[in-house]
Formats: C-alpha cells, sequence, structure tokens
C-alpha cells in the first residue's frame, strides 16, 4: 500500500479562485435569497462544456418552520459566470436536506438533464426525478421514484445514467422488512431502480443486499455510476460487527440482475456509531472503476483509493493507497492545528487523470485536492481561498474535456452558500 505520510506541518497553496454560484448581492436584504442557507450542491456538464449546479436552498420561518426548495444554476462560459438559479422541485418547500440528503444531477448524451431529490410532502418520505429537454431552462413534473413505499426519513440515494438515457437511482431503505422490525439497523439494504423512459416510470426496486447476512451501515450514502459500456456500479458502506468495509455491487446487462455484493475496501475499520460518509465511485474511458472513500484503520480518518477492471472488478489490498496526509497547517490561523480527511469526491477527465477531493477537518474545514499520475498522488493543494478560519464542506467534482471542477458548500459569510473552481485551468 502506497502511504503519503509527513512529520510536521507543511504549508499549503490554493489551487483555484472561487466563485460564488449564486451572486452575493442576491443574499441583500429584500433580494430573492435573502436568509436562504445553500446546502449539499451537486455538479454535472454536458456534451458542449454547459455546467449545472444543483443545491438545496433552506430558508427559516417562523418558529421551528423551514421552507427547503432545489435550485439548479447554469454557466455557459466554463464557470466564469452562472446564470440566476431556477426553482426546480414542484413541491411546497417540502425537499429533504441535510450532510447527505441533497439532490443529484446527471445529464446523458442527448444533453437531457436530471435531477433526483428526497421530499416530504404529504409528510411521506419519496425520492422524485424531474427532467429539462432545454438545456436546464425549465423541468418537467416530478415523478416519484418509490411510490410512497419508502420506510426511512433519510433519503440517502445516488443517481446514474447512461448514454442512451436509461436512468438508475439507488438508495438505502428498509422496505423488505416487517414492520415491527424497522427500528432494527441490520434491516438497512441498498436498493436500485431504473426507468427505461427518460423517468416518467420506473420499475419495481431491486434489494442488492437482500443475499447477504451482514447490515449495511445506516447513515452512509450509496454511490452509482454507470460506464460507457451500460455497465451500473453500486458502491455502498457495510457494517459487519461494526466494522465499516466498502462493498460493490455490479449489473452487466443494464439493471436488469446484478452481482452478489463484493468486498472492494480492506481497512477492517471498526468504528461502533455510523460515520456518516459515502464512498464514491468514477468510471473512466479505458475499461477502470475508480473508487475513494474514508477510512480510519490506523486511529486517524484518511481518503483511501483504488481502481480496478471493470471486466474482473479485482480490487486488491496491495493497491489501496492512501491520499490525505496526516498533518496539515491551514492558513494562517495562529489556531491552525491537525488535519483529518473525509467526505472524497472524485472526476475522471478524457485525458484519464484521476482527480480527487475531500474535506480536511481542523479547527476549521477546508477542501483539498490531489491528482494521480504513474509516480502516484500529487502534493495535495487547498481549494478554498479564503483564510483558512471558516468551513467548507462536501466537495463534489464533475469533468469537461481537460478540466475538473468542483463545487461545495461555504460558510465564509457566515451563511452556507455554494462555492465553485476550477481546478485545473
Amino acid at each position: 500500500m502506497l502511504c503519503l505520510l509527513i512529520t510536521g506541518f507543511v504549508s499549503m497553496g490554493v489551487w483555484a479562485t472561487n466563485l460564488p454560484v449564486v451572486p452575493p448581492e442576491m443574499f441583500n436584504e429584500g433580494a430573492s435569497f435573502h436568509g436562504v442557507q445553500i446546502l449539499q450542491p451537486a455538479i454535472a456538464t454536458d456534451s458542449t462544456g454547459n455546467i449545472y449546479v444543483v443545491w438545496a436552498g433552506v430558508k427559516k420561518l417562523m418558529g421551528k418552520r423551514r421552507q427547503t426548495h432545489i435550485y439548479l444554476s447554469k454557466s455557459v462560459d466554463d464557470g466564469q459566470t452562472f446564470q440566476p438559479p431556477i426553482q426546480v422541485n414542484d413541491s411546497d418547500g417540502t425537499a429533504a436536506v441535510g450532510w447527505q440528503l441533497g439532490p443529484q444531477i446527471a445529464v446523458d448524451a442527448n444533453d437531457r438533464v436530471y435531477v433526483s431529490y428526497g421530499d416530504f410532502r404529504g409528510h411521506r418520505p419519496e425520492i422524485y426525478l424531474t427532467t429539462s429537454t432545454d438545456g436546464g431552462n425549465t423541468f418537467s413534473p416530478s415523478t416519484p421514484v418509490t411510490n410512497g413505499k419508502l420506510k426511512i426519513h433519510e433519503i440517502l440515494h445516488a443517481m446514474g445514467v447512461s448514454g442512451d438515457g436509461k436512468i438508475y437511482i439507488s438508495w438505502l431503505d428498509k422496505s423488505d422488512v416487517p414492520e415491527s422490525d424497522h427500528h432494527a439497523h441490520h434491516a438497512i439494504h441498498v436498493f436500485v431502480a431504473r426507468s427505461i423512459d427518460s423517468g416518467k416510470h420506473f420499475d419495481a426496486p431491486i434489494n442488492l443486499t437482500a443475499v447477504q447476512k451482514n447490515p449495511v451501515c445506516e447513515c452512509c450514502r450509496v454511490s452509482l455510476v454507470v460506464d460507457e459500456a451500460g455497465n451500473v456500479f453500486v458502491a455502498y458502506r457495510n457494517n459487519r460487527n461494526n466494522i465499516r468495509d466498502i462493498y460493490l455491487s455490479a449489473s452487466r446487462d443494464e439493471g436488469e440482475n446484478w452481482s452478489e455484493p463484493i468486498r472492494v475496501g480492506f481497512g477492517k475499520w471498526q468504528v461502533f456509531r455510523c460515520p456518516a460518509d459515502a464512498p464514491v465511485l468514477a468510471a473512466d474511458r479505458n475499461g477502470r472503476i475508480h473508487l475513494a472513500w474514508k477510512d480510519a484503520r490506523k486511529g486517524t480518518n484518511h481518503v483511501y483509493y483504488n481502481s480496478a477492471s471493470t471486466g474482473d472488478l479485482a480490487f486488491r489490498p496491495e493497491t489501496e493507497r492512501r491520499v490525505s496526509r496526516d498533518t496539515i497547517r491551514f492558513g494562517n490561523s495562529p489556531k491552525a492545528k491537525y488535519g483529518e480527511g473525509g467526505h472524497p469526491a472524485v472526476a475522471i477527465d478524457q485525458t484519464g487523470r484521476v482527480t480527487l477531493a475531500w474535506e480536511v477537518s481542523a479547527n476549521a474545514t477546508d477542501i483539498h485536492t490531489a491528482v494521480l499520475s504513474a509516480d502516484g498522488f500529487s502534493s495535495e493543494k487547498r481549494v478554498n481561498d479564503d483564510d483558512g478560519a471558516f468551513h467548507q464542506a462536501y466537495p463534489v467534482l464533475a469533468s469537461y474535456e481537460d478540466k475538473v471542477y468542483a463545487v461545495w458548500a461555504d460558510d465564509r459569510f457566515k451563511q452556507h452558500r455554494a462555492y465553485f473552481a476550477v481546478l485545473n485551468p
């Protein structure tokens, strides 16, 4: 295993200039987003390089009430500017929100834009999908994915779309257990549903973990990716006697049948509560699948990486690489302390270059990134360009041609907003 170990503090340069996705003036008193918190942004690109950022906007009302909608912002100039946001959900402020509950976005080969999100309309948890056929200018009425059968209120889901527009959505649920067993963590399973008509209807869900005796980690979101050949892969964190390693299931026939889950993370990390940190997948054009995840096998949270052929999925312990470092200095703050890695993101550009981003936590939280080459991962760099005293969270990556884009939640204005950066301008 390759371990990047550094003793002492390491000063960190900034990788790229940051851009707020929503202009600051839109948060001024009397403006449309005054008092709105932006949480859990996600990002995708289309075939012409347009960039789409989707996010949950939360506004507190009287008492404990709040209103949550899903918004989309679009850039047509390589992220130099973003158009004013539009609302994409069609519910009355009941969209789901939380640090792993945010919306997902994908674009197919015909540049149809898909957004999935959790919602509690009618006081029932549900996953919905909405579609745009005009470049994100307008969206269709939302279609329910789980048809009122979702049992848990943490709507942890992932979405992927094939080139020809087949949509796959995976999530955690307890639907296959008796009513009397709904409060037991061991009842949680990983489900996936498919749509072959651009999201108008979804097939009955398939339980990917019904055959395994070990429970699924109860609050770590799943990850889903579709490669260029139409193979579909779902990764999740397992929970075998509180050992929370990563497992993967695959479909080679467009979601008709799924393999028995296999272990693809080998840290044997034992933790007695859910780490609330999801694995992430990406597929390249050369028949490899890439995996990143958080692991504290040696007592400190770090980001690990591995890859395998999509043909044999032969992930091996000896090819795991630890990406994040031991000790990092953050900004110029005299209170800067040690950092830990988590919530990774991964993207592959058209050259096959692998880019990772992740959170590094200390007194504040930064976003760091590193690039894989034949010699291993590069020295990590800080993405956020503030003074290091604020909190950045949950990076997500997307690529177009040879560029990689990052988006994350950021509270440098004492209010969470979405920020964007080109990682290799």
